[in-house]
């Protein structure tokens, strides 16, 4: 009976090892992934978009049994990224662009798993998120098969563009009510009750102060509040996001979008307020209107 049970042992012991990016026994098969991103077109673009990602491969009982970081080169379609796992049933998550502000947490166990900024969950001020994407498949790894998969992006985050004009001091910007953070597989965690306060920079290109941050994603009916702080106005400058897509000359929904940027232009002049609104791709340049 012992010596059947240290047989077990060592069993056990074997397959748990098998499990790396180089073969060191017979019990693995190769796994070759190929990554994706077509953004808003047909193409695959993903070394435009994505500079590294955060590989994680479950098992069928949801338990983590390999991770790794994978650098942009074994992102881009020229530069395969191959492992080599023992047959069986996994379930292979992968976040691009996961860098100083992404954490993962109880990535041990693929139903508990968490992706945010650290800063959300150190309770800190929340600056950005990173411009995240996301992806998953689940997948069979077979005796001597090919076992090559490819693996397609979705963009994870909405870029927010903020440029304040007519005050002499850098004004204070927060947006309230964000949804902070995603469960490993890009469902809602958290409710839209977060506040992030990003940084505020002054942008001689433009001559005026700038604030950019990206958030995870949200809907045309989303309760998320833009809030300006200028000195020389004692109440904030409030804007509505769900009005600001709601006015978009731009009839696509944000939801339908890869790649969406809102862009918000705020010009205080003498006590004479306005607001200038765009919801674009994200390279297209926000037209600052010019000084009346």
């Amino acid at each position: 009976m012992k010596k059947n049970y240290l047989l077990l042992c060592c069993l056990i012991a074997l397959l748990g090892s098998c499990i790396t990016e180089k073969p060191s026994t017979d019990c693995l098969e190769k796994v070759t992934l190929q990554f994706i991103y077509k953004a808003d077109g047909t193409r695959n673009v993903v070394e435009k978009y994505l500079n590294c990602a955060m590989l994680l491969v479950y098992n069928e009982n949801d338990q983590l049994v390999f991770q790794k970081s994978i650098s942009s080169e074994e992102l881009t379609k020229e530069h395969q990224f191959s492992m080599y796992l023992p047959i069986g049933h996994y379930n292979i998550v992968c976040w691009g662009n996961s860098n100083k502000y992404t954490t993962f947490c109880n990535v041990e166990n693929r139903k508990t798993a968490l992706v945010s900024c650290p800063s959300f969950v150190k309770g800190e001020s929340i600056p950005t998120n990173d411009h995240l994407y996301y992806t998953s498949k689940s997948l069979e790894v077979e005796y001597k098969k090919e076992n090559q998969y490819s693996l397609e992006f979705t963009s994870a985050h909405i870029d927010i563009d903020v440029f304040v004009r007519g005050t002499e001091s850098d004004p204070y910007i927060e947006l309230d009510n964000v949804m902070p953070q995603y469960n490993i597989h890009m469902e809602e965690a958290q409710p839209f009750t977060a506040k992030y306060t990003p940084d505020v920079y002054y942008c001689g290109e433009f001559k005026c102060f700038r604030s950019t941050l990206a958030v995870f994603r949200f809907q045309e009916r989303c309760p998320l509040i833009l809030r300006v702080y200028i000195k020389e106005k004692q109440d904030p400058i409030e804007i509505k996001m769900s009005d600001v897509l709601k006015e978009s000359e731009d009839s696509r929904p944000i939801a339908t979008r890869q790649e969406a940027k809102v862009s918000v232009f705020v010009d205080y002049n003498e006590n004479n307020l306005s607001i200038y609104t765009q919801v674009s791709d994200w390279d297209e340049e926000f037209v600052i209107p010019e000084i009346e």
